[in-house]
Parts: structure tokens; sequence; C-alpha cells
């Protein structure tokens, strides 16, 4: 009976972050992004050398851990309350990437990439501290592009 490598992926992902581990400010992408890649990377060992193609079962945690880009715009009096700074801070308690912006109209821009949960905490984070300032908000779900490193502030 031969044994597959996709069983044993994601302990080979727990040891690869627990080796390599960074600072959170150096690390790139989501740990979620590395258990991604040894998968892959065990399925094409699999099915190499058992000549047939591996394919798991697509399951809910699966459909979480893929990264997606959330572009907030805020509208109220957001600006000259901290808002920037506040959600910068905020951010660096969650595992996203992205920016915020102050706009030439009044409205604050915030950009995020991260998995969905993550992405729904941050978000929530953020209302709950600076509700006071929100009149309102158009959110919009687009595909991650990997472009950010950390979160920060734009001018």
């Amino acid at each position: 009976m031969t044994v597959g490598f996709v069983g044993r992926a994601n302990n080979w992902a727990h040891r690869i972050r627990r080796v390599h581990a960074a600072p959170p400010s150096m690390v790139r992408q989501p740990p979620s992004a590395y258990t991604e890649l040894i998968r892959v990377l065990a399925r094409s060992l699999d099915s190499q050398v058992t000549g047939r193609d591996v394919q798991p079962p697509v399951t809910k945690s699966d459909v979480n851990d893929a990264i997606q880009r959330r572009t907030v715009h805020y509208r109220g009096r957001v600006q000259g309350v901290g808002f920037r700074f506040t959600v910068q801070a905020i951010a660096a308690r969650h595992d996203v990437r992205g920016f915020v912006r102050n706009l030439s109209d009044g409205r604050v821009v915030l950009m995020a990439e991260g998995t969905a949960a993550a992405l729904d905490d941050f978000l929530s984070a953020v209302d709950d501290e600076m509700q006071r300032y929100i009149a309102g908000r158009d959110t919009s779900i687009e595909a991650a592009t990997g472009e950010f490193s950390d979160f920060v502030i734009r001018r």
C-alpha cells in the first residue's frame, strides 16, 4: 500500500513555518499560503509516485483560507480624527496587509488582503473602534494580488 504525501502536507507546512519563523513585519504571506504551497507540491509528488492525479475534496476551511482583497470607502467624519493611525494599529493585531489613505473628497479608502476570516475580524475591529466617526461604507471584494508586504498609511 502506497502512503500518500497529501495527508502529511499540513504537518510539513507546520514544520516549515516553525523552522523559518520570521518577525510579523517580515512575513510577506499569511501562513495559509505556505500550507497551500506545500499541498500543491505534495499533490505533484504524489501524482508522480503513484501515476495518478490526486485531488483532495474542497472543504469549508479551504474556502476560508483563500486570500482575497477588500476595498472599503468610509464616509463621515473620518479625516482629522486619527482614523488612519487607528486602522494601522488595528491591522498590526491581525494577519492582513494593505494600506489606508485619505481621499480628496473627505472619504478614507482602506485596501486590505488576507484570508476571509482575518479580513472579517479586522474590519469588525475597525468598525467597533471607529463607529462614532463612520457615517457609511462601501465595500468591494476582489481577487488578491499579493502586492502588499505589510499594512501602511499612504499619503
